[in-house]
């Protein structure tokens, strides 16, 4: 994702008070269902993956999990070059820890980018 591409994602605009709350509340919406299917541990990660498809939290809709998809897109294509993220000790454990699956690796960044892309597939075949 070049710089063009990243400020697609959010257009300028002026932004008051009134979307600051907006956003932070999409944010802990995020964050909320991002713990929730995830878990706490890298085996419920790896059960996560290992499953048919992903535990689906309820509650949520299928933009809940476009917004989480987005933000970890953004995660993992910007944050490796930005020397803010690097520094950070949790985003250095995500991005280089690994865990297995069957015959695939990923790193605990990409393996929850991978649980919320099979769980968009899924939801989108509900419908």
């Amino acid at each position: 994702m070049d710089e063009h591409e990243f400020d697609a994602l959010f257009p300028y605009r002026s932004f008051g008070s009134k979307e600051a709350a907006q956003e932070d509340a999409r944010l802990r919406r995020c964050s909320i269902l991002a713990n929730a299917l995830f878990g706490k541990t890298a085996e419920d990660l790896q059960q996560q993956l290992r499953a048919p498809y992903p535990r689906i939290p309820s509650g949520f809709s299928l933009n809940d999990f476009v917004d989480l998809q987005k933000r970890m897109r953004m995660m993992l294509t910007v944050a490796p070059g930005n020397p803010r993220f690097a520094r950070s000790s949790l985003f250095r454990q995500l991005a280089s820890r690994n865990i297995s699956v069957g015959a695939q690796r990923y790193s605990m960044l990409g393996a929850r980018y991978e649980i919320v892309r099979c769980a968009i597939d899924f939801l989108k075949n509900q419908n």
